[in-house]
């Protein structure tokens, strides 16, 4: 488990920070981008200039990126993410009735791997001031 102090958990949240504030278009595509940290103390504060980011590649799925040419060049850096678009189930589903689904909402899921572990967070679309984390292995 994670704590809130973690590297891992603490760069998916700066990075969802920073894609909050940017306009990034909701894709089916999986897209990868490598982090380079500027300042650790930074990254809790969320400051925009506490970690470097760049766009490596994008993918129709996440394991797809394993195999682009440009992936290689993530061992070089301190963290790498992958930002997907997915159809997320309600954190609390009611009971209903037999042959009715729970209603999914769109989430934008950000995974971060860094040498320390990695970690989840997803923000949806219909509250996007909720940032949900996902404990990761």
């Amino acid at each position: 488990m994670r704590t809130p102090s973690s590297l891992p958990l603490s760069l998916a949240r700066w990075f969802e920070a920073r894609l909050c504030d940017s306009f990034v278009p909701h894709t089916s595509l999986a897209r990868l981008h490598v982090l380079d940290v500027i300042d650790r103390a930074g990254i809790e504060r969320l400051d925009p200039g506490a970690v470097r980011s760049c766009f490596v590649a994008e993918a129709p799925e996440m394991m797809a990126l394993s195999t682009v040419p440009a992936a290689a060049r993530i061992a070089d850096h301190d963290a790498f993410a992958v930002v997907t678009t997915r159809w997320l189930p309600p954190p609390v589903t009611r009971i209903s009735r037999p042959g009715d689904f729970p209603p999914r909402r769109r989430a934008r899921v950000v995974h971060v791997v860094t040498s320390e572990g990695s970690a989840s967070v997803a923000r949806f679309d219909d509250e996007p001031d909720l940032v949900v984390l996902e404990s990761a292995a």
